[in-house]
């Protein structure tokens, strides 16, 4: 039963995370599913639950503890053996797919789902916005200019100068602009760690 409720409660947080959720009537009540907090926090307790009882009770009836361990160390072996002996050409491949995924996810994100996660992403647009667009908006604890005017104000200035006036979307140019630095960002910190593994190799030869 709580490996059925772990797996329905994942399929909702997929649901919201990937659709915005909604407003739902679930047996007469109208049951609304807009953020993906609470399905958290229950995810959280039932996973609690389910490591206390996990010795004695298998997963799904089938996998013991022993078995999931087993599973795991296998597939985590597997992929150190794979990232040891990738040569630079293929791995790089890898990273680019790989933030070039991340770049499509959050791309998509920054478009179904409008909203703000905390109130610094809203004094930031406030910040961006009010300049482009001759507002005097309230900043209240934001005190540096540096992150919105250098990652997210020119992709909202050339947004509007190309005829964009709707905010929704000026917000949406401004945090497309950040998944794409963030996905330089990605590959950067790839590219940083193959020069430190390049120069540890050298130092180290020849060998003593």
């Amino acid at each position: 039963m709580i490996d059925a409720l772990i797996a329905l409660v994942c399929l909702v947080i997929v649901m919201v995370l990937t659709t915005g959720g909604g407003v739902y009537v679930l047996y007469g009540t109208r049951v609304s599913v807009r953020s993906a907090s609470n399905p958290i926090w229950v995810l959280t307790v039932l996973a609690c639950i389910r490591v206390a009882i996990l010795d004695w009770s298998p997963v799904f009836g089938r996998w013991a503890a022993v078995d999931l361990e087993r599973r795991s160390l296998g597939l985590v072996t597997r992929w150190q053996t794979w990232a040891m002996s990738a040569r630079p050409p293929g791995a790089s491949r890898v990273v680019l797919l790989a933030a070039a995924g991340a770049l499509l996810l959050k791309l998509y994100f920054a478009s179904s789902a409008p909203g703000f996660f905390s109130g610094d992403d809203v004094e930031i647009h406030e910040m961006t916005l009010g300049r482009l667009l001759h507002r005097s908006w309230p900043i209240w604890d934001l005190r540096s200019p540096v992150y919105p005017f250098v990652f997210v104000w020119p992709a909202q200035w050339l947004a509007f100068h190309a005829g964009v006036t709707d905010v929704g979307r000026l917000v949406a140019a401004g945090r497309a602009m950040v998944a794409v630095f963030s996905m330089i960002a990605i590959w950067l910190t790839w590219r940083i760690g193959c020069a430190q593994h390049d120069t540890a190799r050298a130092m180290r030869w020849p060998p003593p």
